[in-house]
């Protein structure tokens, strides 16, 4: 499965004349079809409609159409989609072996609405120099919907317990600066290596250990380790801080390099 052309699928959907025809035609769903009906080969006049979106933009990709029968018979409305808790849009569920959805507690989220949700709590941010061990242990704990990503006990950061919140080409918040991602083998956990190899066990969660050393050094006080990408074999663990902090710390250095040496 491969994931289409977003820039296109965006350009489309952001066409003003594309938009109206799209909200005009969910305005009256009794003129079209139901679209599962249409699936199973027949054709019934709908009772509702639903514009359609994906995790990519703001703007409504499509329309759907269902009958009384078919209503949330199969899906949220129908197979494929499903309704943030959140934003209350209907999205779709995938385009790829990646889902765009995330369950936190009893809610369905959308991708965004979820990573916004995360950003906003001060507990997810981790402060580098908290951080004495990392480790891949899939069984986590759960606090407030959430898997417990990091044990203030110990110190010990555990990637396996980092919540999918941004998939491949998903657009990033304006706050939110990418430092560095490493991918594992979703499946036996090891570090990738290549396309068909992985390293030996444990050298992945020292090479996180290692960065998170890094942004300390570095004056970071605070990040935030999240998954943001779940390929058919793999998956990838990205480490973000907070985009002003990176500016500040950016023009500090730069600063720094320019000033004549006593």
């Amino acid at each position: 499965m491969e994931l289409p052309d977003i820039k296109r699928l965006n350009d489309e959907a952001a066409d003003a004349a594309n938009r109206r025809q799209l909200e005009k035609d969910a305005e009256h769903p009794q003129d079209h079809s139901c679209t599962v009906c249409e699936w199973n080969g027949e054709e019934k006049p709908a009772d509702y409609s639903y514009l359609t979106y994906d995790i990519f933009s703001d703007d409504p990709k499509g329309v759907i159409f269902t009958c009384e029968n078919h209503d949330r018979s199969t899906g949220e409305p129908i197979e494929g989609y499903f309704e943030c808790g959140d934003c209350l849009k209907v999205l779709a569920e995938n385009y790829t072996w990646e889902r765009y959805d995330i369950i936190v507690g009893c809610e369905r989220l959308c991708l965004p609405c979820a990573l916004w949700r995360y950003l906003d709590d001060k507990e997810h941010w981790i402060n580098p120099e908290g951080v004495e061990q990392v480790v891949l242990d899939p069984h986590s704990h759960e606090e407030d919907g959430w898997n417990r990503v990091l044990d203030p006990q110990t110190g010990v950061l555990n990637l396996a317990a980092c919540p999918h919140l941004i998939a491949v080409k998903q657009p990033l918040p304006d706050d939110l600066h990418f430092v560095e991602n490493l991918e594992f083998d979703s499946s036996t956990g090891p570090l990738l290596a290549g396309f068909s190899s992985t390293y030996a066990e444990g050298v992945g969660e020292n090479a996180a250990l290692r960065k998170i050393r890094e942004l300390a050094e570095a004056g970071y006080t605070e990040f935030i380790p999240i998954l943001d990408g779940a390929y058919q074999f793999s998956v990838s663990i990205g480490l973000y801080v907070k985009a002003d902090v990176h500016q500040t710390i950016e023009e500090r250095g730069a600063s720094s390099a320019l000033s004549p040496s006593r």
